[in-house]
């Protein structure tokens, strides 16, 4: 009960925020106000354009003035499609000053939603640019009915209207624009929002957390999205400055940094999401920013790590219903929850339970909000509006209305609201709700995760369970040494002594193929590396340091030809492996060998170098700052003149295509492209391997000076295979000295033909080839011959070996994908040329040659540059694409390497964490790790988007082991039947695996079915898994248990222990709730409702316990079955309320069903109820006590009315055999003394449980 004192704090002292502001006036108002007082400042600045006050509004006028022309209106609604710049900002004040409201249509938008919008909001003008106006033409309602103005082609003629104010007759009532937000149904729905609303928002942000003409805002958010609406305006209404960034820019954060640096904003708003990319891409913030963040719960891990960057930091929540923002709260460092605060100005918000009462201090409620921001309502849907927009009981004055915003809410003790979630995020599983938001907040707690997301799926039929979506956080990644100790141990296990006979020179352990997993070729291994050997040689190296030498491969076919080579390497079982084999061999002499991590270097290398090599070793480093540190230190044992390879580098542009290859090479022809697809993301989210875009090494050398010139090649190669195919090498020359070109390069672009206009100025083209002559390899090399250019580079070369790769790629990004891998790969084609085919032609001509990427080399493209043998020249990146590259912090360049170790810990630690602060039931069963989680294009979680959990083993702390006996294959075949997951090792947890109670019940009666053995279920607990309770099986004597048999239904018929537990609880608490359970079927497609009704009745017939009672006899409880129940099914028919309704008065019809208690002695234990929502789509509303069924039962019920009302239809009888036993059979066996001698061991197990526990529990 809310006591007196803490009404008059909700209703009085919580809620006085009236202030004085100029509710008269509109936001164009306000502007022209300030464009009175500060005409030359700087209004609005886009990339390297600006506006000052008195050029942004005489544009904004001319438009308004065209825009009054044409018809616009007080309360004329006009589209507004436009990309990020001056010209939006133009346009948004410019209808404003016509008198009209604008709609957002956001040019990202798919065409059906825009479609949508467009036929909802009845646009008869759109406002948008040339480019985007094709795109709007597609929409048949905007192409018949609506009138496009186009701001560059109608440029001339708006530029001909006055600069003046002009006066729109508008109202501060009047509509200032709509957006449109989702909708529950699908369909998005549209908040009307008036100027007068607007202006209390600005006024009150002004004041807190306060702006002033001294603020620079940097405007990130779409405008579709509300948020824009303060970002733009605030600052526009006091004089101060609007940094616009473009979409591009605010999706990429290295780009966004360099804004933020350059622009020095004092004020941004953003999402969290936002927020965690730039801290996630290495942003050192200001203390001069002042931060907001919205739209989203502000986890307390984000904001303590963002109050280290800015000098002040607001949560500021709101639904768009309110205009943008109805409460706001300066967060401080702490602990426990961020919370939302309290109410801006002019704003009341109360925490009201369903009965809309209000709630005490602390306790949960629906969060509703009143006052000046409220909007009018949705556009076009009356009912809509009514339903959530609701009278204020709390306030005297007339049409005062409250905003229901759907949230989860409690007060604080001081006066600070607490957002728990979302109310409709309560779900119901096995019986118990479930507030998802709960073990969200409860996640969100544990030190390693950075974002966390629960969801209730039923991938399977009947069988919902929890799913935990984690982001990990930077405390879960492992440290360097830990990583480094890792790998150590691998490379020792692999580089064991071969087998006597084999080559000690060619020793490949370790060296598997993705494909097959099977060992690689050693004939392809041995060409991939004498290509190496070669590519090393050229350099032509004489004092040379080996970083990584593993057993030799490199060393034994190079150190012959240097004067000294000094070999390093992680695995000391490798290099005891190269002092056995060089042993006092010649090799001796010029050969050191010394184990440390490639990290260690400097500590025990102090001695000059001409080239330092690392080959196939960097991808196995834990982090590009290691690489970076690694490099560093090479740069400074490198004398000026020499040179650093590294070998065998993987591409992180192809890194997704080569995953796409290697599970289309797997997967079955029958496999579906959904369940490719989820491979794919799931190898790729596993990737151990540091992978690298070549993009890096340019950047690298901007960053070290004694770089002077930067070569990347393709591998050499005849073979297809993962080393040529998605490697390459590198280059990095240290203060070469070479000579410039005489002339400039020729360009070839195979492409086309003619050649391509050259991309150096100045460059020259060849002589284009005769008409009708195809550009072959052949004709390059006449034309070498016949021209002889000091530099020639071919471009856009199709790339033979990724050809198909790119191709699947694209497919699978398409939405006309087939359904099928075989279909798939029936569409594949290949095409291309080889890139060994140009090295041959090296043999004809006077050249050396260079293959590279054209670009990145994902789009499957690469060039080839020759050099004429009498130049020293590099081929160095700068000659084919001289543009300086942007540094971007080091992350940006390579992927995080997935740490199985990393992984493995933090998912058995949240499940020990969660145990002991939630129920067992509130566990979820799957946790899935993603890198990031999926947004909304307004940067919310989009819950649709996430992925369905994987078949295969979640990560655990304990090595996958097979089983070893029979007993352990059946067992493990058991467990991964039950919990769905297609590889169970031996010492794997059930519960760790994601079993939870009905699972162990199914597991327990499989084992009960297939061994013929009794096993009680609390075994499985001390037993969990596959191992411990294989031991159980064979220790165990078999019981033979007599069968269940029938017994008569003359006498008194007595309780099951589960049911003689639930009457007994419902004695103690007569009319209670708790143990009432309902399901909803969804029925779709023409119903039959006779046959349904006689489908549930039949089911009714076939399992007495739907047609049961328990009645007391001399206090004792005993079973009463009817022979019949004629139970009538009522409907209810809501096809007459709107779509966005129909699903809410299912939830609450449902919610008032499942709240009527069942009299267990006299009451049908079981209700069914029939909703229809449509000709064709209906809700079948089960309500039954706990006492007659659970969530197995309700899988067997569903899978009944199925085959029953199927046959029925079809006129036919039913087709499911007569049940041999009832549950009263197994009630009174399990009675019967020999029964309860066998589960006398169970009986003692509890009482020794319960020894010692207080008489009342």
């Amino acid at each position: 009960m809310v006591t007196k004192e803490e009404s008059d704090r909700f209703l009085t002292s919580w809620n006085d925020t009236a202030v004085e502001y100029p509710q008269e006036k509109c936001i164009h108002q306000l502007f022209e106000k300030q464009v009175e007082k500060t005409p030359n400042s700087v209004a609005v600045v886009f990339e390297e354009q600006q506006l000052t006050y008195r050029e942004l509004n005489g544009k904004a006028n001319q438009l308004a003035r065209h825009l009054q022309d044409l018809g616009v209106r007080p309360e004329v609604l006009v589209g507004l499609c436009i990309d990020r710049s001056l010209d939006m900002i133009i346009a948004m004040l410019g209808i404003l000053k016509a008198g009209g409201a604008y709609v957002p249509l956001d040019p990202a938008y798919p065409t059906e939603r825009l479609a949508l919008m467009v036929e909802d909001a009845g646009l008869s003008i759109v406002v948008t640019q040339e480019k985007l106006a094709t795109k709007l033409l597609d929409l048949a309602t905007l192409a018949t009915s609506s009138r496009m103005v186009s701001l560059d082609n109608d440029r001339e003629k708006i530029s001909q209207q006055s600069l003046e104010n002009l006066d729109s007759k508008l109202s501060s009532e009047n509509l200032a624009y709509i957006i449109y937000t989702s909708g529950s149904t699908g369909k998005p729905k549209g908040v009307q929002i008036a100027h007068k609303s607007v202006v209390n928002l600005l006024q009150a942000i002004a004041t807190c957390p306060g702006l002033g003409a001294g603020d620079t805002m940097l405007a990130v958010t779409t405008i579709s999205f509300d948020v824009s609406v303060p970002e733009i305006y605030g600052v526009l209404t006091i004089g101060g400055r609007v940094v616009l960034a473009s979409r591009e820019v605010v999706k990429d954060p290295p780009q966004l940094m360099e804004l933020l640096a350059s622009q020095n904003p004092t004020v941004m708003s953003a999402t969290p999401a936002t927020w965690r990319m730039l801290l996630d891409a290495g942003w050192q913030g200001s203390q001069k920013l002042k931060i907001i963040s919205t739209g989203e719960s502000l986890s307390r891990e984000l904001a303590d790590k963002l109050l280290e960057k800015c000098g002040s930091l607001w949560n500021l929540y709101g639904p768009t219903e309110i205009t943008v923002w109805a409460t706001i709260y300066q967060v401080k460092p702490g602990e426990g929850a961020v919370a939302i605060g309290r109410p801006i100005a002019n704003t009341q918000t109360y925490i009201l339970d369903p009965d809309r009462k209000q709630v005490p201090i602390g306790e949960p409620g629906e969060l509703h909000i009143g006052g000046a921001g409220l909007a009018r309502g949705y556009l076009n849907r009356p009912k809509l509006t009514a339903e959530k927009f609701i009278p204020n009981p709390f306030s005297k004055e007339p049409n005062s209305r409250l905003y229901k915003t759907g949230d989860l809410a409690r007060y604080l003790p001081d006066g600070n609201i607490e957002c728990l979630g979302r109310i409709d995020h309560q779900v119901k599983i096995r019986g118990y709700r479930i507030e998802l938001g709960e073990i969200e907040a409860a996640l969100n707690k544990h030190p390693d995760v950075k974002q966390a997301v629960v969801t209730a799926r039923e991938d399977i039929p009947n069988q919902k369970r929890l799913v935990a979506y984690l982001v990990p956080g930077s405390e879960a990644e492992e440290d360097v040494a830990k990583q480094t100790e890792q790998w150590q141990k691998i490379w020792d296990e692999a580089y064991i002594q071969p087998d006597d006979g084999q080559d000690g020179s060619f020793h490949i352990g370790g060296w598997n193929d993705s494909y097959t997993g099977k060992d690689l070729d050693p004939e392809q291994v041995r060409e991939w590396v004498e290509h190496t050997v070669e590519r090393i040689l050229s350099l032509q190296p004489e004092r040379l340091l080996e970083i990584g030498c593993g057993t030799g491969l490199l060393l034994f076919r190079m150190a012959s030809q240097c004067e000294y080579y000094y070999a390093t390497d992680l695995s000391g079982e490798a290099i005891s492996y190269l002092e056995r084999e060089i042993g006092n061999s010649e090799l001796a002499s010029s050969v050191v060998l010394r184990q440390t991590p490639a990290d260690g270097l400097g500590e025990i290398v102090n001695e000059p170098f001409d080239t330092a090599i690392s080959n196939s070793v960097i991808q196995f480093f834990p982090s590009i700052e290691y690489l970076v540190q690694v490099i560093e230190t090479a740069v400074q044992l490198v004398e000026p003149g020499g040179q650093i390879f590294l070998g065998d580098v993987l591409s992180l542009p192809l890194l997704e295509m080569f995953h796409v290859s290697v599970q289309l090479y797997q997967a079955p022809a029958s496999l579906s492209i959904a369940e490719l697809r989820q491979r794919i993301v799931s190898r790729l989210s596993r990737e151990q391997r540091l992978i690298i875009d070549p993009e890096f090494f340019i950047a690298l050398k901007e960053y070290l000076p004694q770089i002077s010139h930067v070569e990347i090649q393709l591998k050499r190669g005849s073979y297809q295979n993962e080393l040529t195919r998605f490697r390459y090498d590198v280059v990095l020359h240290l203060g070469k000295k070479v000579s410039s070109p005489t002339e400039s390069p020729t360009y070839i672009n195979w492409e086309e033909n003619p050649p391509l206009t050259p991309p150096l100025e100045g460059g020259e083209c060849l002589t284009p080839l005769e008409e009708g002559e195809c550009l072959t390899i052949d004709a390059v090399c006449q034309k070498l011959v016949e021209s002889s250019p000091e530099m020639l580079v071919v471009t856009r070369i199709p790339n033979a070996r990724i050809w198909g790769d790119v191709q699947a790629m694209a497919l699978l990004a398409s939405s006309n994908c087939p359904e099928t891998v075989g279909e798939l790969q029936q569409k594949i084609t290949q095409n291309g040329i080889e890139p060994e085919e140009w090295w041959e032609l090296q043999k004809k001509v006077p050249y050396r040659m260079n293959i590279t990427w054209s670009g990145n080399g994902a789009d499957g493209y690469y060039d080839v540059i020759f050099l004429r043998n009498d130049t020293n020249l590099i081929a160095d990146s700068t000659l084919i694409s001289p543009q300086k590259p942007k540094l971007k912090p080091w992350s940006a360049y390579a992927n995080q390497p997935y740490t199985r170790t990393k992984h493995s810990q933090l998912i058995p630690q949240l499940r020990n964490f969660l145990q002991e602060k939630l129920p067992d039931y509130m566990m979820p069963s799957a946790f899935v790790v993603l890198d990031q989680l999926p947004l909304t294009p307004s940067e919310k979680v989009d819950r649709r988007a996430l992925p369905a959990p994987d078949k295969s083993r979640p990560v655990l702390d304990v090595e996958l082991v097979a089983p070893r006996t029979p007993t352990e294959e059946i067992l493990a075949g058991i467990w991964g039947e039950v919990l769905s997951i297609n590889e169970v090792g031996v010492f794997d947890n059930f519960f760790m695996l994601g079993g939870d109670s009905i699972g162990a019940t199914q597991l327990i009666s499989r084992v009960r079915d297939t061994f013929q053995i009794e096993l009680s279920l609390h075994r499985l607990f001390e037993s969990p898994t596959v191992a411990e309770f294989g031991e159980l099986i064979l220790g165990a004597t078999r019981q033979q248990l007599a069968a269940i048999q029938p017994v008569s239904r003359d006498e008194e018929l007595p309780l099951s222990f589960a049911e003689q537990r639930l009457w007994f609880l419902d004695q103690l608490q007569e009319g209670s709730v708790v143990y009432n359970e309902q399901e909803g079927l969804r029925l779709s497609g023409s119903l039959y409702v006779e046959a349904l009704e006689k489908a549930v009745q039949e089911i009714i017939r076939r399992h007495e316990s739907l047609r049961t009672n328990y009645q007391a006899i001399t206090g004792s409880p005993v079973r009463v079955i009817h022979p019949e129940l004629d139970l009538k099914i009522p409907i209810v028919d809501l096809q007459q309320l709107p779509p966005e309704e129909k699903l809410k008065e299912v939830q609450r019809l449902g919610e008032r069903e499942i709240q009527q208690p069942f009299d267990l002695a006299n009451d049908s234990l079981v209700r069914v109820t029939l909703l229809q929502l449509a000709v064709d789509d209906y809700v079948l509303l089960l309500t039954m006590h706990h006492i007659i069924t659970d969530g197995w039962s309700t899988g067997v019920f569903s899978h009944e009315l199925e085959v029953l009302y199927g046959a029925y239809v079809q006129g036919k009888l039913s087709p499911l055999s007569q049940l041999p036993i009832q549950y009263t059979d197994f009630a009174c066996w399990q009675r019967q003394p020999a029964t309860a001698e066998t589960l006398a061991p169970q009986l003692d197990y509890w009482k020794q449980q319960l020894a010692g526990a207080p008489p009342l529990l």
